[in-house]
């Protein structure tokens, strides 16, 4: 949960189409219907997001004798919606956290009669990940009490923007670290290096591959690091990564003060399909589930498997609405028929629990913790530009001031993800502390052992969490005020744009990460070397790639309203950001003082999310 500021600010921006209208000038040539679209005032000084506009002039609208106009807006979010009513642009690039607003207020049109008829295949849903897509449904209720949103509603906006969050790292302290850098996806691993477990860092007891370089770790043994930017590293091999790079009181030869910074904890819950959220069947209401210590469930049958009225495939974690029907009274023994169907992962409130251990120290303030970020930092891009932090876990709409700062010294890699390992991730030498933790060395002898460093399995089915963070995307949509004619006409415009074609089109500069998977896995954008047209060398495109495919929402988006989190005298999120996430507050201490209120408040709202959240 950011700062309610932070959220307003991000929501103002995100809708971008408001009150004061700086228009580029341009006239449609004669025969043509001109429509205006308003933009992101975060996008202005992006020339391929501009140039986007030039190239469907340029080439299908001419066929669809439509000219765009783009308009960047300014303005308060509250009065985008009388905008978009009394028609002051056609068409409006909105955030998540607005469309439902939008929709239920008549500000937007309804684009499922368009979808119903539309057969040129210029937007193809099925190419873009189903999570995405039903970010932007919703079935509006005339009698504004039982909205519904989600999987099989109607389509409000059509996906544009994705700006994942990925873990931007700097080089120099891999470098200083000794840390062996290879780029490798996981089904590649076996042939290019054969060596080398499915690990997002690890620590091998005899060379790997060759001409990696040994160096000594915090436990002073010899031994070989290599890290793999393009596999998530597990809870594990990240705080204690993260420990490797912090120079307070872990490794006084660290180039950084701290090894990490971020206050994003959703990357922890998603993993394990964990929310802030979850639908009580019986009750008929949202339940405040962050403090849920009840196991989540990973789907590891081969066939799927279909609980209530909702059907999972092998490697989906169970709704939160779905537990008890497979549960036992104790909410954590499973029933007889789905015990070789389900394997328990951690609890949203054990994940959020190890998130906040991340930034507090061992033996202080009242969660104990690794100590390995600072608390305090929001401006990550900087810290991490400045040296203070060596990793970050932020939007990759920060690339553009991470580039300024750093140029070709930093590179990215998928945010960190559970995943099960036979044998355990770690050791302990010493006390068991957090201070005295360390990696387990993949070919090193323990009492159980050599370790191995394999993946767990259950039914043949790796343990491993959903590939899941919050995605700060934007979407299309067209405004209630336009005329019948510039409706159909927009209706054209963000079809291209979010087709294959305009997706194509935008990527060039690397802002947003297509919306279709076949497009951000292609080697024209995994290869490319400029961002804005200043060159940084060939970055790893397929962080930002991987963390789009389940990308999930934030808290703000789940209903019209954030009252929820942020109501002055019920909501949570003050005593989350000032005192849980700090280490003031304990998580039972959190739950008992803030679960009562925020049921009541979710009991109020109007929105039934339905299918992937």
């Amino acid at each position: 949960m950011k700062k309610k500021a932070t959220t307003a600010m991000a929501l103002v921006l995100a809708l971008g189409m408001t009150g004061t209208m700086v228009a580029c000038g341009e006239k449609a040539p004669e025969g043509f219907t001109q429509i205006r679209v308003s933009y992101d005032a975060s996008f202005s000084n992006d020339p391929y997001f501009l140039n986007m506009f030039k190239e469907y002039n340029a080439t299908q609208g001419k066929e669809d004798l439509v000219y765009v106009v783009p308009e960047l807006g300014t303005g308060s979010a509250s009065s985008s919606e009388n905008d978009m009513k009394s028609g002051v642009c056609d068409a409006y690039m909105i955030s998540l956290g607005a469309l439902k607003s939008a929709a239920i207020n008549g500000a937007i049109v309804n684009l499922q009669p368009y979808l119903d008829e539309d057969d040129t295949g210029i937007y193809d849903e099925s190419k873009i990940p189903e999570r995405t897509v039903n970010h932007y449904k919703i079935t509006v209720d005339p009698t504004y009490k039982n909205h519904v949103a989600g999987k099989g509603q109607d389509t409000y906006a059509l996906p544009f923007t994705n700006q994942p969050h990925v873990l931007f790292y700097s080089k120099e302290a891999f470098a200083r670290y000794k840390v062996n850098v290879i780029s490798c996806e996981e089904e590649k691993l076996a042939t290019a290096y054969p060596n080398v477990k499915a690990h997002g860092y690890a620590e091998y007891a005899s060379e790997p591959f060759a001409g990696a370089e040994a160096s000594e770790n915090l436990a002073g043994e010899t031994v070989y690091k290599v890290f793999n930017n393009r596999i998530p590293m597990n809870w594990e091999e990240f705080r204690y990564l993260a420990k490797c790079l912090t120079k307070t009181g872990h490794n006084p030869s660290a180039v950084n003060e701290w090894g990490f910074a971020t206050t994003w904890w959703f990357e922890y819950g998603f993993s394990v399909g964990g929310d802030c959220i979850g639908w009580n069947k019986q009750a008929g209401k949202y339940e405040f589930t962050i403090g849920d210590k009840t196991p989540n469930w990973l789907v590891t049958a081969k066939s799927g498997l279909t609980v209530g009225d909702n059907t999972y495939a092998c490697g989906d974690v169970l709704f939160y609405e779905d537990k008890g029907t497979v549960t036992e009274s104790d909410g954590e023994t499973l029933k007889a028929e789905y015990t070789d169907s389900l394997y328990a992962m951690p609890s949203t409130s054990e994940a959020i629990t190890e998130f906040l251990k991340i930034t507090n120290s061992p033996n202080g303030d009242k969660i104990d913790g690794y100590g390995v970020a600072d608390r305090g930092i929001e401006a990550y891009a900087n810290a991490l530009t400045s040296g203070k932090i060596a990793m970050t876990a932020v939007g990759s709409e920060a690339l553009e001031g991470v580039v300024s700062g750093m140029r070709n010294g930093f590179d990215m890699a998928p945010v960190y993800q559970y995943r099960e390992y036979e044998g355990g991730s770690v050791y302990y030498k010493g006390a068991e502390t957090f201070a005295n933790e360390y990696l387990k060395v993949i070919g090193k002898t323990y009492g159980e052992g050599q370790y191995k460093g394999e993946l767990v399995a259950h039914n043949d089915t790796p343990i491993i969490g959903r590939a899941s963070n919050f995605n700060a995307g934007t979407a299309l949509a067209i405004a209630s005020g336009a005329s019948e004619e510039n409706r159909d006409a927009a209706y054209k415009f963000i079809r291209w744009a979010a087709g294959s074609q305009g997706q194509k089109k935008l990527s060039e500069g690397m802002f947003s990460v297509p919306n279709q998977l076949d497009l951000a896995f292609s080697e024209d954008y995994l290869n490319a070397t400029k961002y804005t047209g200043i060159e940084v060398g060939n970055l790893n495109w397929y962080a930002a790639s991987y963390s789009v495919v389940e990308g999930g929402m934030y808290d703000g988006e789940y209903f019209e309203t954030s009252e929820w989190i942020a109501d002055p005298n019920k909501g949570w999120s003050n005593d989350f950001n000032n005192k849980l996430r700090v280490g003031l507050m304990t998580m039972d201490e959190f739950i008992a003082a803030n679960k009562a209120n925020a049921d009541d408040l979710l009991a109020a709202m109007n929105i039934r999310i339905l299918g992937k959240k």
